[in-house]
């Protein structure tokens, strides 16, 4: 993540290449081999225990979306074919969708387009492609590059490009074109049929910036590739049909070769998902073959292996229940298990797994085969100099960077791994080892004064959001090393700061030189909301989750009241809430936007149109979602910069609405909600619609504005009139 900056995780799969024409079905035997015999049983049984799901889902099948723009229909008739060999393969299903078009209906009438039937094959949104698990594109060629109405959809995708949504997913394309010629601006055209020379620089390129797997047919269609004996499209870059003049109906050729891209894509996808869940796939395909030589004994192992691991997979991290549910606590020495019992029991109330591990265990890894194993990770292991397996400060960073949450909790002796995943996240610890807080007014009374190393602290952070609604009424006890934030850095907040009369040095030594870090500069606990709303808990005392100081009285020097237990429990109890999100997780959903009057979404604006925008805003209690009420919600209708900002309504039910004018600027404008809020996680909405002017035929016949000069000409040429009359009748 890198001092406290945000993350950008994105989706990792590698492409696993198809070379032969009927390449073998990834779920049979081919696809994976397994020295034993019998190996059909095995795979017959993996489709029982997995129930033919996506592991990454709850979906039975997978899904291509089959994305196209077509104006006379040529395109659409690939796009069903296709859709017809993505159908045959097992598993896999085709999705037909259309782009917006951006012609008006007048214009298209005068093309004579046929009319599109949205009903049997609707229009898509940017925001719809994060469904799919593979893409074919579709589009006519224009002056041999892809149609207006597909490159501005593509335009619309920036919200996903700017967060890699879609990379790592396998796309290719087909397409139409008018001549033998007209996709061969680069190649001469020495052969009946054409080639994608040009797309591959009009659009390859959409794919590129997304990250997104670029998946040609290559001559998989085996001699169908190489007849001459008639006009044909296609080519190793995709299916492809010949319009002519628009009457040419695509051939039986030119439909084969599209249901065999159908075929060949949802072959591809099913592999590279194939490899993807390896972590459970290739575990129980092999455990399951090896049983067929051995005991039912050692068969009920195995399984019982495998259900477990089918039981990680679905208590996993979902943004639907974004409560972290199994979580890794690495030790330095498993007494701290027993003298931090409080805090871990609370947790597992609360109903998460605790795995517990010593720090230098060489067989602890947060993933295999890919597949993360834990949501969080609780490194109570100040001293711990080097992490076992194959753990390391890049490899808990990237964890984190991956959306997963992270407690760390240091002392006196922390080490230098330690402190550099603390420095990642935006924290600096004191340099001097041997540092701590000291503090000769704001530190606990005990029996013998000490070097007042004892902190009691209740400078908490104002937010109820991390906190919790209930005040904490005793001070926090503190004993461990001071840290200090970035003020320039808004991701990083103290959670639990020291009070002005503290500083960080060497209790044992005599001060030389002043303190490094002092007063308010000094935080004890921090907090950090990264960007893609991963969560961690940086505390510069181990002891102060521990089982003494939770049940231990404090009293504040200077302070009369002597509490019977420290806040320390109720303080670690909330802001952990807050870590794993269990409050403060927001999510949007439904966001709509309409002419006033009307109910369905349009696909341009006119200035001055009066419009109503709305979405709905949950939060995560827990256990459920539930109404998210607030009145600082806004939206712009942006442009380069915010044209219009309007507060948000809300009828305390999840609903924020409000209504507003196009302002009289015609361009490409954006519904944007960027709301960030303190413990809260941050939403991110946009939508991107066009506002076009007036017609020539839509103003006003006479505009109010101008009555002062309509009166002076009509009075001008009435003046000239009676002149006129009076001149002639003298004469």
């Amino acid at each position: 993540m890198g001092k406290g900056g945000g993350c950008m995780p994105s989706k990792n799969r590698p492409p696993v290449g198809v070379s032969v024409n009927d390449a073998p079905d990834p779920e049979s035997d081919e696809s994976i081999s397994i020295p034993v015999e019998g190996r059909n049983s095995g795979t017959d049984a993996i489709a029982q225990l997995v129930g033919d799901r996506d592991l990454r889902g709850t979906r039975k099948k997978l899904r291509i979306f089959i994305v196209f723009y077509s104006m006379y229909g040529h395109v659409e008739g690939l796009a069903k074919r296709i859709k017809k060999g993505v159908d045959g393969i097992e598993g896999v299903e085709g999705v037909l969708y259309r782009v917006p078009e951006t012609l008006e209906k007048e214009v298209l009438e005068q093309m004579r387009v046929p009319h599109k039937d949205n009903d049997q094959v609707p229009v898509i949104s940017a925001d719809e492609l994060v469904e799919a698990d593979g893409f074919l594109f579709g589009f006519p060629t224009r002056y041999g590059c892809m149609a207006a109405q597909m490159k501005a959809f593509f335009d619309s995708t920036g919200k996903l490009w700017r967060e890699q949504k879609l990379a790592g997913v396998p796309a290719g394309f087909f397409v139409s074109t008018g001549t033998q010629g007209g996709g061969q601006e680069t190649t001469a055209p020495r052969r009946v049929g054409f080639n994608f020379s040009s797309f591959s620089w009009t659009a390859i390129t959409q794919l590129v910036h997304h990250g997104m797997l670029y998946v040609p047919i290559g001559y998989t269609f085996g001699a169908g590739m190489f007849t001459m004996d008639s006009i044909r499209g296609g080519s190793p870059y995709g299916a492809g049909v010949f319009s002519g003049d628009g009457t040419r109906e695509p051939t039986e050729t030119e439909l084969a070769l599209a249901e065999h891209q159908g075929k060949y894509m949802a072959m591809t996808v099913k592999r590279i998902v194939f490899c993807e869940s390896e972590s459970l796939l290739l575990c129980v395909k092999y455990l399951l073959a090896e049983t067929m030589s051995t005991s039912i004994f050692r068969f009920l192992i195995l399984l019982g292996f495998t259900f477990q691991f089918l039981a990680i997979l679905c208590n996993s991290f979902s943004p639907e229940h974004p409560t972290d549910r199994r979580v890794l606590i690495l030790l330095d020495d498993f007494a701290i298990k027993s003298s931090h019992s409080i805090f871990f029991k609370s947790l597992e109330n609360r109903g998460f797994e605790l795995d517990f591990k010593l720090a230098d265990d060489p067989k602890i890894a947060l993933q295999r085969f890919g597949q993360y194993l834990y949501d969080a990770l609780i490194l109570f292991s100040p001293s711990i100099d080097r992490l076992g397996g194959s753990l390391n400060a890049a490899s808990v960073m990237e964890f984190v960077d991956t959306g997963h949450d992270l407690i760390l909790a240091a002392d006196e002796s922390s080490s230098d791994l330690i402190r550099e995943i603390a420095s990642e996240c935006g924290v600096e610890f004191d340099e001097d080892p041997a540092a701590m807080v000291n503090d000769h007014t704001s530190y606990a009374v005990s029996d013998t004064e000490g070097d007042h190393t004892l902190v009691a602290s209740d400078d908490f952070i104002k937010s109820d959001a991390i906190l919790g609604s209930k005040p904490i009424e005793a001070p926090i006890i503190f004993q461990g090393i001071g840290h200090s934030v970035n003020p320039a850095n808004n991701l990083v907040l103290k959670a639990l700061s020291a009070s002005p009369s503290a500083y960080s040095a060497n209790p044992k030594s005599k001060l030389s030189n002043p303190p490094s870090i002092f007063g308010p500069a000094i935080s004890l606990v921090s907090i950090v909301q990264a960007r893609n709303n991963a969560r961690i808990l940086i505390s510069g005392s181990l002891r102060m989750f521990s089982n003494k100081f939770f049940r231990s009285g404090v009293q504040k020097a200077g302070s009369p009241i002597r509490h019977e237990k420290s806040g320390n429990e109720q303080f670690v109890t909330e802001i952990s809430k807050w870590v794993f999100h269990e409050r403060g997780h927001l999510k949007a959903v439904n966001a709509r936007h309409h002419k006033v009057g009307e109910v369905d979404e349009p696909t341009m604006y006119r200035i001055n149109d009066n419009l109503e925008y709305s979405v709905e805003i949950y939060e995560w209690s827990g256990a459920s979602w539930e109404p998210y009420v607030a009145d600082d919600v806004q939206v712009q209708f942006y442009m380069m910069s915010p044209y219009v900002l309007k507060a948000l309504s809300t009828d305390k039910k999840g609903l924020y609405y409000t209504s507003f004018k196009v302002p009289d600027v015609y361009g490409v404008f954006q519904f944007k909600v960027e709301y960030e809020r303190l413990g809260y996680t941050s939403l991110s909405l946009s939508k991107q619609i066009p506002v076009r002017p007036f017609r020539h035929n839509e103003y006003e016949r006479f505009i109010t504005t101008a009555f002062p000069y309509y009166g002076a000409s009509f009075s001008m040429m009435t003046g000239l009139l009676i002149f006129t009359i009076v001149y002639l009748y003298n004469k």
